[in-house]
């Protein structure tokens, strides 16, 4: 099984709560049950704007050999051609306005460009979705302001052969966004308190 999401994509959160199904066994990460582990050392209560990447990345190193996450601008590798692949689309707007918080030179991008890669990123696995039957594209915009609907779970499902339980997903869900929240107020606040002379006005 393989996530590919474009940079700010929640490629992660979605690998995330596919380790809620049954199947996977994380006792040799946590002694913790998953959803103990996703919601209290995953999305710790530390996570902020300011080390989210830094904390993604560390996560990344032990989940990955569960499900892997890759970025399809610099590290997607044949693998996706021989195993159950779901691409995460989302618009680029949205993936600019989630990512900024926390890298907000984007990759030495600015934000037409960002923008730009994004959508030809997304137009290219879309195509590649449609030419094979073992890609799955799943829409995550809907994760950034609602819960998890049975609908969409149940193509997350599809795509990887899981049964992932609802009421847990949700559980987990819930967590991610009090923090993605979290991490936008207080970057707002770091900068409005490190400026604090600033006139935006002009």
């Amino acid at each position: 099984m393989l996530v590919i999401a474009c940079v700010g994509g929640l490629g992660n959160h979605v690998r995330n709560m596919c380790l809620l199904d049954h199947s996977f066994d994380l006792s040799t990460v946590t002694d913790k049950s998953t959803v103990t582990y996703l919601t209290s050392e995953v999305y710790t209560d530390f996570r902020s704007w300011h080390n989210w990447i830094q904390i993604e990345h560390q996560f990344r190193s032990l989940l990955d050999p569960f499900i892997a996450v890759q970025h399809p601008d610099y590290s997607v590798d044949s693998s996706w051609r021989t195993q159950d692949t779901v691409f995460t689309t989302v618009e680029p707007e949205t993936c600019y306005h989630h990512y900024l918080k926390f890298n907000s030179n984007l990759n030495v991008l600015n934000k037409r460009y960002f923008k730009q890669l994004t959508q030809q990123q997304l137009d290219h696995w879309c195509d590649i979705a449609d030419s094979h039957d073992n890609v799955t594209a799943l829409s995550i915009d809907e994760l950034f302001g609602n819960e998890i609907r049975p609908d969409w779970l149940n193509k997350l499902n599809t795509a990887f052969r899981l049964n992932i339980d609802l009421a847990l997903a949700n559980e987990v869900h819930a967590k991610w966004q009090k923090l993605n929240r979290k991490a936008e107020r207080e970057m707002v606040k770091h900068f409005i308190k490190e400026y604090p002379s600033i006139d935006t006005s002009d």
